[in-house]
């Protein structure tokens, strides 16, 4: 059963783990439909460096996971259901400080490496195909500007201007969703590498930053449209890197994060699990970016 979602205001975390898992059902005309479905929310803040979630029944599969120390981000989900969409985020948040590094620069990536497979039969005539969908996002704030909630903002979603209101220091987003139709054999296989690089100038030799990275996988089967069920096998990993020039050291709140201590010239971080609260964000996402497969990074 899902916990209960509250949507209090909380104070921004030093860091965060926020592995989700949910789905929805779609009526015959391919739209979702209010109130049927579940979403489980595993958010942690300023507490645990590490969590997972997941659902399973007869129909789906689903479950994701946060491990700041190893910097991934894992998820997967599988639905067999003609009109229940499957899908998982696996989200983070870190305080990063950085002294000794004036004109340096500091370097750092996400790289997602999976698949999915295609389960597809007969199409009936008039029926839009089933879709599969990924996302993945690094972006990078000065302290105080965004929190766990509100930090996630592609210009693509939001006509009417930033609802932040300020802009990050670094931004990388990459969305693909894509429809699946039958084909003769009745199953397709879609490997998936996709990776955001990112860089930000040091400018003196104290530098503090809030980084924010994601990853959200899942798909939406309508067996009239010929997808009759999917499997995404995104827990293969989504791995966060982090570099410094020589002599530059960094810390992180969490005292863990890809082996940086606490800074010991800060106090430690209150470390007290906070409630979570989250909304069904980042379904159906659309766009059309190129798939394309290299070597596991």
């Amino acid at each position: 059963m899902a916990a209960a979602l509250t949507f209090s205001s909380i104070a921004n975390a030093g860091y965060f783990v926020r592995p989700t898992a949910g789905y929805g059902t779609r009526d015959l005309d391919g739209n979702f439909i209010d109130g049927v479905g579940e979403f489980i929310d595993g958010y942690i803040g300023n507490g645990a460096t590490s969590n997972d979630v997941g659902h399973w029944d007869a129909t789906r599969s689903i479950w994701s996971s946060v491990d700041l120390e190893r910097g991934e981000l894992k998820s997967y989900a599988e639905s067999n259901a003609g009109n229940v969409a499957a899908y998982g985020n696996a989200i983070m948040g870190e305080t990063v400080t950085i002294r000794n590094g004036a004109g340096t620069t500091w370097n750092f990536g996400l790289a997602l490496d999976g698949y999915f497979d295609a389960y597809t039969g007969p199409v009936a005539p008039g029926n839009d195909p089933g879709l599969l969908y990924y996302d993945l996002a690094v972006f990078v704030y000065r302290p105080g500007q965004a929190n766990y909630e509100q930090w996630f903002y592609p210009d693509e979603f939001y006509p009417n201007g930033n609802p932040i209101g300020v802009d990050p220091v670094f931004q990388g987003y990459i969305r693909n969703t894509f429809a699946v139709n039958a084909n003769e054999d009745g199953y397709q296989h879609f490997p998936i590498f996709e990776e955001i690089l990112g860089s930000i100038e040091l400018e003196s030799d104290y530098e503090q930053f809030e980084f924010y990275a994601k990853i959200f996988v899942g798909g939406s089967p309508n067996t009239a449209g010929g997808l009759e069920g999917f499997y995404a096998g995104f827990d293969n990993t989504a791995h966060i890197s982090l570099d410094f020039e020589d002599g530059v050291d960094a810390y992180s709140d969490s005292g863990k994060f890809l082996g940086l201590r606490q800074d010991p010239g800060q106090p430690p971080v209150n470390q007290v699990p906070l409630p979570g609260a989250f909304g069904l964000m980042l379904l159906g996402l659309a766009g059309g970016a190129a798939m394309r497969r290299h070597k596991k990074a």
